[in-house]
């Protein structure tokens, strides 16, 4: 009997395949995240402020929520707003791998032996069809952002950052996404997994200011909050643009933390993604 050859598919087909699959399965979502959020761009940059919590006690008001102009936030100028969206596209990134590999969990991944490359090739290639989709949504809230700071009264992007900061706003949503995709590739439950990464980073942090210097506190440091840190690789040049504050990071240890960080994270969903076929085999 003659065997029967089926090519196998290039790189590319399988990354316009998966990038098409995200989109047709996601849409709902997407259209019910992104819609509000470039709607609320559009208000907080045009109207110069942003919602927060006010306190008048000295007049007998107490808390309250109201609208927070830009000017007051201590920021350069108004670019308090900038910071607000950015920060939402960062949360973005920790959530979108969720909605990428929904379905598609370590316990859900048995039909990956059918497929014509291999299970770790898929989901690399998944989770750079992730990437390019939140790049697009990123660039897009930088455009809309870019284009209503052209009108007077406002700060021009394109003369206020530098072009570190620039990258800043790329690569920090990217950095998170990239580790949280290591949830979304390792664990079951992938949401449960990114918030409770989330608080217990936050719960190190704390305990590493109230105690003595000690290895935990170098550790935090290195990780967390030094030159050389995730915080630094996400937006070492960005926020020193909008601050004024003195340059506590230069642009080489930025762009070292950066590559590092981004590498290192590639390596953990190569690892994740490994780890999950033994499971499966």
């Amino acid at each position: 009997m003659k065997n029967i050859h089926f090519p196998t598919p290039s790189t590319s087909s399988v990354f316009w395949e998966q990038t098409k699959l995200i989109l047709q399965v996601r849409r709902r979502q997407l259209l019910w995240i992104l819609v509000p959020f470039y709607l609320f761009v559009f208000i907080i940059e045009l109207g110069g402020g942003v919602p927060g919590l006010i306190d008048r006690a000295d007049d007998g008001r107490g808390i309250y929520l109201s609208w927070v102009p830009a000017t007051e936030m201590g920021f350069n100028g108004d670019m308090g707003t900038l910071l607000f969206g950015w920060t939402l596209t960062l949360c973005l990134g920790l959530i979108w791998p969720v909605f990428v590999w929904s379905g598609n969990a370590p316990e859900q991944r048995d039909y990956h032996w059918t497929m014509p490359i291999g299970k770790t090739k898929h989901d690399l290639i998944r989770f750079a069809a992730g990437g390019c989709i939140l790049a697009a949504i990123v660039l897009m809230f930088l455009l809309e952002a870019s284009l209503i700071r052209l009108l007077p009264a406002h700060t021009n992007l394109f003369q206020a950052l530098s072009a570190g900061a620039w990258f800043n706003l790329l690569a920090g949503p990217l950095l998170y996404y990239t580790w949280a995709t290591v949830a979304a590739v390792w664990s079951n439950r992938p949401g449960l997994t990114i918030i409770a990464a989330v608080f217990g980073m936050m719960v190190v942090v704390v305990l590493s200011k109230a105690t003595p210097p000690s290895l935990l506190a170098t550790a935090v440091d290195f990780l967390l909050q030094g030159p050389y840190s995730i915080q630094s690789a996400a937006a070492f040049l960005f926020l020193t643009d909008i601050s004024g504050l003195p340059k506590e990071v230069t642009p080489f240890q930025g762009l070292v933390a950066t590559g590092f960080w981004l590498c290192a994270g590639f390596g953990a969903i190569v690892f994740a993604s490994r780890r999950s076929q033994n499971n499966c085999a």
